[in-house]
């Protein structure tokens, strides 16, 4: 799985920019703003240095969460036994 997640990072990004690693938020914790103040920190850190942001994320309701963040989806393809990945990028200050 990380090597087709790394191939498909290579495929779907050019040029300088941050990769934001997984993180997630426990279930019972979700809505309450912890993953927004999770991300903003790489978002300051990437705008500070002119930078787009690249991110894999694994649902629907993810992608709809980092759309409203700045992030387009790029490229879409699946791992393993045919879990969907979403590539997405966002634009500096996006």
């Amino acid at each position: 799985m990380v090597a087709e997640l790394e191939s498909q990072h290579e495929r779907l990004t050019e040029g300088p920019h941050l990769r934001l690693e997984f993180f997630g938020v426990e279930p019972g914790r979700q809505r309450s703003g912890t993953g927004t103040v999770l991300i903003e920190h790489g978002h300051r850190r990437a705008d500070a240095l002119g930078l787009p942001c690249y991110l894999e994320t694994f649902t629907e309701p993810n992608v709809r969460f980092y759309e409203r963040r700045g992030y387009r989806v790029t490229g879409e393809y699946t791992v393993g036994d045919g879990v969907p990945v979403y590539g997405m990028v966002r634009p500096p200050g996006g």
